[in-house]
This record gives structure tokens, sequence and C-alpha cells, in this order.
């Protein structure tokens, strides 16, 4: 396939800008005395944040550092000691026991490409893109293309803290938030010091981490490198594999650096960078991706206590795929389809809080601008393609919203936002070249459009005695279709198409929820949430179509391999959710912890006079919980079983592929040998459960991974 080069190279004259306007004020700073924030400027520039504890500090559900027991909001928190304990290989596996996380499917975070880890939350899916925001501290994080993350772009020990708003009720980040927000802290350490991870396991696995960080005065620098390397397993099922099916093989590497400089005891400025590669093995065959990306930002904090903060984001990715289609048999296999897919955006945005009396008032602005670009050769014939089709389009988004949290005494806590934002949409075009003559055979150019849309929240907690609060919280959300589901066309490894439509309009979202907060000391603490969620005009996989026992010629989708089905992504009346969240931590002992949490979310479709109006939602399992245990012997070990059940779910809107219920069983052990070694094991899946994650309309079945061990030593210093 011919290679395309990335447009959005363009663009590294913005990345290098931000980083030589923080670099060289950074290198400067070294040369001046160690200077000391003063304790209110500390607090603010550092959340202290403790699994299971209400007074943990967050800024995802409001854009502004706040206690968890003054929020309205069902807000989740994964501290530094929960994630370093957890038995997980990757960020996203480490997400699963949060109630109601999903992924597009449950394949575990060592096998899943970028299109499989669109994150949900409360039955929310079944669209092509995601509806939940990914924030790296504080900052947007997804493709500027599809709003999909590559979790492997950060490696988990970076990883210090993990917040997670379930639903629509953090309105103050706009589009993308529709779903709900995941924030990822990175650790920002307060002296020099290096570490380093080395771990084998099954499947030829290899992993290989480290970390450095040299603090001189008040500027510290970290650099961390992370790479991981495994032959992977069989996807299919054992009993459907040909001579051509075998083990899917995936490498990833990442360099992540980091420089902060507190410029004075109320002044700080950060700036990072990274590099992300990964794709199945080797590269450049049939599945890669790149990612490079630069973030800045400085804030500020007045003597009378407010603060401003201005952060800018700059990110540009490629992909290549190449696809192909397989005999009955499974024994040949001819190229169908390669692309490459270049995209980039930029970002910025501005934010200040000021403490009014009892008032705290939040304003900010945001801009965002997306690109993307997909080349796509099709149609083999004989040893060639024969058809080139290009696909582009760019989406800005500006919003501004603005914020109060009202504090009435130690009982009472009042909040309420509103944000409005405008999207426009140009250069969407779609166009058809016969190659290697380059004839064009068809060109189509979409209207320019823009969208405006207003949104809000208000929300109540009253703690009516000190064992028991009460959380009340409406909102109205929005979510703008993204780029990828208006221009770009999916291909399934098993030959099911998903059209693309230009025309999709915006997602509206109205719910509410009603929570409880149980505490007793410091031993109990249990949160339940009741709620309702009402998407107006979901977006949603639609099936078409489906080819019979031979290649079927469907509009809009062309060609479909036989048994196979043609969707399209289209608007609907409106996705229905509604549900229970509980979670409980349990602290009988200082060196014991007791966590479960569980879901309830039986989501349906409303379509009046549509095949799938009252299905239930693709991919989203009505029951879903988990529950682990912690213990910590000094000099003896500290041991982490956790457990997973996920109930059953159908894999197609018209609910006629029914995918199994399958439970999980979790084990991480570690023991200190030393100050500064540490030998650690994992076993994911430890019972080899096999269990379905996908079923194509031909019947073929993706399995979920097999028992997955690692073993491996850290070392500190």
């Amino acid at each position: 396939m011919k290679r395309h080069r990335t447009r959005a190279t363009r663009y590294w004259w913005y990345q290098w800008l931000i980083a030589g306007l923080v670099a060289p004020v950074s290198l400067a700073a070294q040369r001046q005395a160690p200077v000391r924030p003063p304790a209110a400027a500390r607090d603010t520039l550092r959340d202290s944040t403790r699994t299971g504890s209400l007074g943990a500090m967050v800024v995802s559900a409001t854009r502004s550092a706040q206690a968890l027991r003054t929020l309205p909001q069902h807000v989740s928190v994964l501290d530094a000691s929960t994630i370093v304990q957890m038995p997980a290989q990757t960020a996203v596996d480490l997400l699963r026991s949060v109630p109601g996380f999903t992924t597009r499917d449950f394949q575990s975070g060592m096998q899943m490409g970028p299109s499989q880890s669109i994150v949900s939350f409360r039955g929310l899916g079944g669209s092509s893109a995601g509806r939940t925001l990914i924030l790296l501290d504080d900052v947007p994080v997804g493709d500027p293309f599809s709003g999909w993350f590559d979790w492997g772009r950060l490696p988990l020990p970076l990883i210090e803290s993990v917040e997670v708003v379930r639903g629509g009720g953090a309105t103050s980040w706009g589009s993308r938030a529709l779903g709900g927000v995941v924030n990822l802290r990175t650790v920002t350490p307060n002296r020099s010091g290096a570490s380093a991870l080395i771990e084998t396991g099954s499947f030829g696995t290899t992993h290989s981490a480290g970390a450095g960080t040299l603090r001189r005065g008040n500027v510290t620098a970290t650099i961390a490198a992370d790479a991981w390397n495994t032959s992977g397993t069989l996807l299919l099922r054992e009993d459907q594999a040909g001579a051509i099916d075998r083990p899917i093989g995936r490498l990833s590497n990442v360099v992540v650096g980091k420089l902060t400089w507190d410029a004075s005891p109320t002044l700080r400025l950060w700036s990072t960078a990274s590099r992300f590669r990964g794709g199945e093995r080797p590269y450049r065959t049939t599945d890669e991706e790149q990612v490079d990306d630069v973030r800045a930002g400085v804030r500020w904090v007045h003597r009378s206590g407010a603060i401003a903060m201005v952060t800018a984001y700059a990110v540009q990715r490629g992909s290549l795929n190449v696809s192909t289609s397989v005999n009955s048999a499974r024994t040949t296999e001819t190229p169908s389809r390669a692309f490459d897919a270049p995209a980039d955006g930029v970002g910025l945005s501005a934010q200040y809080t000021q403490q009014l009396a009892k008032h705290q008032l939040t304003a900010g602005t945001d801009l965002s601008s997306g690109y993307g670009r997909l080349a796509e050769e099709q149609n083999w014939v004989s040893t060639r393609f024969t058809r080139r089709r290009l696909m582009t389009g760019r989406q800005t988004i500006a919003g501004m919203f603005i914020q109060d949290a009202l504090d009435l005494g130690p009982t009472l806590q009042l909040q309420a936002s509103l944000r409005g934002d405008v999207v426009h949409e140009q250069s969407r075009r779609r166009s058809l070249y016969a190659i290697p003559e380059n004839i064009r055979l068809s060109d189509t150019t979409y209207a320019e459009r823009s969208t405006t849309k207003l949104t809000g929240s208000v929300g109540a907690r009253w703690q009516m005695v000190p064992q028991a609060a009460l959380r009340v919280n409406a909102y109205e959300a929005f979510r703008a279709p993204s780029l990828y589901e208006q221009v770009y066309p999916r291909f399934s490894s098993r030959g099911a198409i998903t059209e693309s439509n230009p025309g999709a309009l915006a997602e509206q979202l109205g719910g509410g929820e009603v929570g409880l907060d149980l505490t007793a000391r410091e031993l109990i603490t249990a949160r339940v949430t009741v709620f309702y969620n009402r998407v107006r005009g979901a977006l949603l996989d639609l099936t078409v179509g489906t080819a019979g026992a031979v290649a079927t010629d469907i509009p809009p989708c062309g060609l479909t391999p036989a048994r196979q089905t043609c969707a399209q992504r289209r608007n609907v009346s409106a996705l229905v959710s509604k549900g229970v969240e509980t979670e409980i931590t349990v602290k009988p002992h200082t060196r014991w912890q007791l966590q479960a949490g569980y879901s309830y979310t039986p989501t349906r479709v409303s379509a009046p006079g549509e095949p799938v109006d009252a299905m239930e939602v693709i991919r989203a399992p009505r029951h879903m919980a988990s529950a682990s245990v912690r213990t910590d012997v000094p000099r003896v070990a500290s041991i982490t079983v956790e457990g997973r059940h996920v109930g059953r779910r159908f894999d197609n809107d018209l609910n006629t592929i029914r995918l199994t219920d399958f439970t999980l069983l979790n084990v991480r052990v570690s023991r200190a040998v030393h100050p500064h070694l540490m030998l650690q094991a994992t076993g994911e899946n430890l019972l080899d459960r096999r269990f379905p994650v996908g079923r194509s309309g031909g019947g073929l079945e993706d399995m979920g991974a097999p028992r997955w061990l690692t073993v491996g030593v850290r070392t500190t210093w």
C-alpha cells in the first residue's frame, strides 16, 4: 500500500512553540534557590486522594478541586496504593474494578486495540465512538478524529490516581463527556530518584519499564519509558480456527517526559511530551498506530485564594491497517482493504476560580480543533487494489462555562453549572478514484454546518447525620458526532461493515441521580446511586441488512461478505438508561481492605416503528460485579485477590446474538526482599475460563484471553 505523509506534521510548529515557551524558563529556574510554597498554595497544587475516602480531593466532576464529601455526583477514586496492588497489567484492566465500567468488548488489555477500548458507563454504549471523556492530568487526551484512547499510551507505573465520574453530571467539560469522565493523574515526584521494572510471562510476554526523576531546587524533570512484547493468543475459538488463523502478537512502546517548575510560591508551569507506537507484530504489517503529543500549562494562585489556569495541547496520530477476506474453510485469505488514517488536533483552555464568601465560582472557556484524513485502497483484483477512497473532515468546538459551588455549612452544599458550546464542521469530503490510472470516479463535498448547545446541571448534598448523606443531581449534557462517525466506515475482522453518516446529528442527554453515602468511622464507606438517563437522538450502529450465502450488494455499504451484516450510524428517538450502582470499602484492620461494587443497568433503545425498538443496547450487560480482598503483611507479602463478573449481553443491535456471562479471578502477590527491591507476580483469569467477547453474524466467536501469568522484579533508588 502506498504510504501517505501524515498531514499532522504541519502542526509540529505548534507543539514546539508550547515546549519552547516552557522549557527555557524551566531550565533557567534551576539557578534559583529552592522556594517552598505556603501551605494554602501547596494544597491547591496537589490533590489528596484515597480509595474509599470521602475526603479525597478531585477535579473531574467540577473542574475545580472539591472534596468528595461535598459533591452531588457519584465520583470514584483509585489511589496510588490501590493501583500498585491491583492485579492489572494495563490501565484499562485496572478500571474494570469500577462498577459499571465497560469497553466495546471485554478483551484483556494485553490483546485490545484502540477501537475495542471505547469506554462506556451506565450502558451508554452502542456507538462507534465513545461517550466518555478521557483526561490526562485534567487535559483531554483522546484521538482528535474518533475520540478513542489507546491505553498503551500511558504506562501503569506513571499513574498516581484515577477519578471516575459516571453519567452526564460533569457538564462543565462539554461535548465528549455525555457518558462520563475518566481523569488519569500522573505522578509528580518531590525528590530525585529512579525505578525499573522487568517482567516475563505467558505467551512469550516481556515487559520492561523505567522512570527517572531529577529535582533541582524548584524544578522537577521526569522521563519514563514502557515496552510490551507478546506473542499473544488465538482470538478465534479453537474449533473454528483454520490454517490461516494464528495468535495475534502485539507490541507497544511509549516514552513520556514531564517538566515542572514552581516559579514562585504561587506559580507553577509544567509541560509533558510523549511518543507512542503500538500494534500487531511485526510493525508495518496489518495494524499499527503512532501517537505524538505535547501539553503544557500554567497555574497561578493569588494570595486571596483565587486560582487561574491555562492549558494547551497538540496531538497527532498516524494509523495503518490492512484487512483481508477469508474463505469459508479458513484456508486462504485475500487482501480486502488497506488504509492510512492520519489525524491531528490542538486545544486551549483557560479557567478562573474565586472564593466569594460562601460561593466558589469557576468560569472558563475551551477551544479545540481536530482534522482527520482517511486514504483507503480497496477492490483487490488479481495482484493489486484497483480503487482508492479519500475522506476528510475538520471539527472545531468552542465553549464557555460558569459554575457555582455554594457551601451553606457543614451539612448542606449546593452546586449549579451552565455551559454553552458551538460546534463547527467543515472540509467534509469523500472521493473515489480508479488506480493506478488515478481517475476520479466520484466526489462528494458535504456542506459546512454549525450546532449550538446550552447545557447545565444543578445538585445538592445534605449531610443528614454524621454517618449518612443524601446526594441529588439533575443535568443536561450533549455530544456532537465525531468525524469518525461522519466520514469513516468501519470494517470488522470478520467482514461486517458499519457505514458512516455525514448527516448524523448531536445527541442530548437529560437525566438525574439520587445517592446515599454511608460511613462508619474509618471502617466502612458505602455508596449507593440510583440514576435515570435519556439520550435523545442517540447515535447508534443500526443493522441495515444481512448478506445470504454469497456476498450481496447492500446499500449504503456496497458489497457485503456472505452471512455478514451491513450497518450504518443513525440517530434514533432515544436511548434509555436506568439502574443502580453500589460500592463499599471495608477496612477491618490496618493490614486488610475489602472492596466490592455492583451495577444494574437494563439500558434499552426507544425507536418506535424500527426493528431495534425496545431492544437492549449492544454489548451492555445488565449485571456487573467486582470484589477484592487485599492484605499487607510486613516482611511476608502483599496479596490482592479480585473477582469480576460480567452478565450476559448481546453482540448486535437486534439482540439475536447473545453472549454468555462469565466470572474471572485475578491475583497479585508482591514481596519486598530489600528496601529497594521487590518481587511480584500477577495472574489474570487464574481459573482459565474460556468466554466469548464477540460473535459475528456467521457464528465465528472471538474469545477472551486465557490464563495469563507474569512474574517480575521492581527496583527503586
